[in-house]
């Protein structure tokens, strides 16, 4: 799965973070598992990889692990 997320410099910061976030919360809703989850990007996409896995662990939720 792939997530469309709001772009600067329309949207401002954290914008992109909140809708990696909120994708990810949507999987776990959907009954998807934690260990079933990687996040993953290339270039600034990796920037923003790292920043959500930081956002998730500040709102208190399962870190991904990628494994199936």
């Amino acid at each position: 799965m792939t997530v469309d997320y709001r772009l600067a410099p329309e949207y401002r910061h954290p914008a992109a973070i909140d809708d990696a976030v909120a994708a990810y919360r949507g999987l776990l809703d959907s009954g998807v598992a934690a260990s079933a989850i990687a996040i993953a990007g290339e270039s600034a996409g990796a920037g923003l990889a790292a920043a959500t896995l930081v956002a998730l662990k500040h709102v208190g939720l399962p870190q991904p692990s990628g494994r199936c």
